[in-house]
């Protein structure tokens, strides 16, 4: 046995496989019904309510928005519960391979993640420390990372802040309720860029993890 291999180091793919599908059930649900809160709350509610076609119709979208709404939760809590557990696997491995002094601990990277307002920060670091670690363990501090982390780093903070404002229409600026259909649409591009971004740093960070533990198993 290769003295150098990390012993505790875990591959984590599997774990990928359950990021990857669980975030993209979830942007598909998110996608439909964000869609027909659109129709809901705009064209159907405020346009085209008293068209005798569209009439027929609103039934339809009315049970289908409140049904839609508890199974994309539940989705929704799985995709993040998924990410969080690749997450504290992902911190180990960068341990096992060789990385020291990382200022965020495995469980506290993933469990920051429940609490708001911090949840757009330490999380992110924590990633952000993982990516360097996983490319150079040793020297991991001057390590680069692609761009990509920062966009899914910026759109998220983006999506969190538009669910915020509309959620802030929706209960206290009756006012502003007109916006709401044009909030929603940002909402949605800012969700499926935080989203696909996302899945593109867990697979850049798991090959990543992957490559160095062979190159340290046949070093």
């Amino acid at each position: 046995m290769n003295p150098k291999l990390p012993p505790d180091f875990r591959a984590i793919s599997p774990r990928l496989s359950w990021v990857k599908w669980t975030t993209y059930l979830t942007m598909g649900f998110c996608n439909i019904y964000f869609i027909m809160q659109i129709l809901w709350t705009g064209v159907f509610q405020r346009y085209l309510i008293t068209t005798p076609s569209v009439q027929k119709l609103y039934p339809y979208v009315y049970v289908g928005h409140s049904l839609l709404m508890p199974v994309t939760i539940i989705v929704f809590i799985i995709s993040f519960i998924s990410f969080m557990t690749w997450i504290y696997h992902a911190a180990l491995n960068a341990r096992a391979l060789g990385a020291k002094d990382m200022p965020i601990p495995p469980l506290r990277a993933a469990l920051w993640k429940l609490i708001p307002i911090i949840n757009l920060w330490i999380p992110f670091a924590a990633l952000r420390d993982i990516w360097k670690a996983s490319i150079n363990p040793k020297n991991w501090r001057d390590a680069k990372i692609q761009a990509v982390f920062y966009v899914y780093w910026i759109s998220s903070i983006l999506y969190f802040t538009a669910i915020a404002i509309i959620t802030m229409i929706i209960f206290n600026i009756d006012e502003f309720v007109s916006y709401l259909p044009i909030m929603v649409i940002i909402q949605l591009i800012l969700m499926n860029i935080s989203f696909l971004t996302s899945v593109q740093v867990a697979k850049a960070i798991t090959r990543a993890q992957a490559d160095m533990h062979r190159t340290v198993a046949f070093d």
